[in-house]
């Protein structure tokens, strides 16, 4: 199902996807859309490219419930935001907003096109708590009253407030400390109006999409919807040569994320795109071996995302200390896996690989 979902948000069209569609199949396409936060992206893309294949009607329509929800929703996100940006600007505190908010009010056409889990906002570290208290005192509720300043500092953003009945997140910086993955100047270096709202420029924003996509695939998986956001800017941008530059310029750590979330992207554009990224001197070898980013099978999607998570996988492992510990680890992260989607675990050769590319090849099934 997720490499269906990747391919209705590719540019590239996949007419095989509508062979005898059936109204459950359509559903569960639907469905699992909308969890992936793109059920609006592909609504618009079937517009584009599907509406002579059989089978359009039906995807179209369940497509467009999906997507009606999230409307709905953040029309009350857009209202919560408005809210906040009165409150804190009738006492003189700047208000930026940041991740799935900068881009559903600021980026994207329409706001159903990015459905967001919560509300992100910058705000100086001079100004936060006061913004904080103005919050609680409209009614806000802090989820975490007795955390220390020390862990604010640390953190990305303050406890996390429930405002109107949405989660609502101050933030003072991009990432946590450890992360080590901020821009090289302020935050207010980067900011500019779009429409109603302060957000980060276009560079700045690219950055903080990407570097946080490669961080929480890292950590959660993937999830395609952060994915899109990359190539609808990649594809947007006048210059995309820049963002890419930006990024690696802006901070070496993020060179890994950039490799695997553009990778991703890059499965998702036609092949004028691809050829144009190419020549920017992205080598698509880099993160596909196979070389057969023309002609993308099932497979070689599974292949991509097996390989970012592969990567993610070996990190956590190495992290840990000992033999027994790290045993431990790769048969939790198993475990999961199997238990969230057997594609990860249909074949028990790959357990087995992994164990011998963190111990050595001479390791066998029975010596566990």
């Amino acid at each position: 199902m997720l490499s269906t979902i990747i391919k209705l948000s590719s540019l590239r069209k996949h007419t095989e996807l509508f062979d005898e569609l059936t109204l459950e199949q359509a559903r569960n396409i639907a469905t699992e859309a909308s969890k992936q936060g793109v059920a609006g992206w592909i609504l618009e893309r079937l517009k584009t490219d599907y509406q002579s294949e059989q089978g359009y009607e039906i995807l179209k329509n369940e497509l467009l419930k999906q997507t009606l929800l999230v409307h709905l929703k953040n029309q009350e996100n857009i209202s919560i935001i408005n809210e906040i940006y009165r409150l804190l600007n009738a006492e003189n505190i700047e208000v930026v907003l940041l991740k799935g908010g900068a881009m559903m009010t600021s980026y994207y056409s329409q706001p159903s096109l990015r459905p967001i889990g919560d509300i992100d906002l910058w705000i100086d570290k001079n100004d936060i708590y006061r913004a904080r208290d103005i919050l609680i005192a409209a009614g806000a509720v802090s989820t975490n009253t007795d955390q220390p300043a020390v862990i604010d500092m640390e953190h990305a953003h303050l406890a996390a407030l429930i405002f109107r009945g949405q989660i609502v997140e101050l933030h003072h910086r991009l990432y946590n400390i450890a992360f080590d993955m901020e821009l090289p100047n302020a935050i207010s270096s980067y900011i500019e109006q779009r429409g109603n709202y302060l957000v980060l420029n276009e560079k700045a924003m690219f950055f903080h999409l990407l570097t946080h996509a490669g961080l929480d695939t890292m950590r959660r998986g993937l999830r395609v919807g952060w994915i899109v956001d990359i190539l609808f800017m990649l594809t947007q941008s006048k210059n995309p040569k820049e963002l890419i530059s930006f990024v690696r310029q802006s901070n070496p750590n993020a060179e890994i994320h950039l490799k695997k979330v553009i990778g991703m992207a890059m499965t998702m554009m036609n092949d004028d795109m691809q050829s144009q990224y190419i020549m920017i001197g992205f080598n698509p070898i880099e993160f596909d071996p196979l070389g057969k980013l023309k002609k993308i099978s099932s497979l070689h999607l599974k292949y991509i995302l097996l390989s970012a998570k592969i990567h993610d996988f070996y990190i956590r492992i190495h992290n840990k200390h000992g033999l027994r510990a790290k045993l431990l680890e790769i048969k939790t992260i198993f475990t999961y896996e199997t238990n969230r989607t057997r594609e990860y675990y249909r074949n028990n050769c790959l357990f087995v690989a992994w164990i011998r590319r963190i111990f050595g090849k001479g390791i066998v099934k029975r010596d566990l």
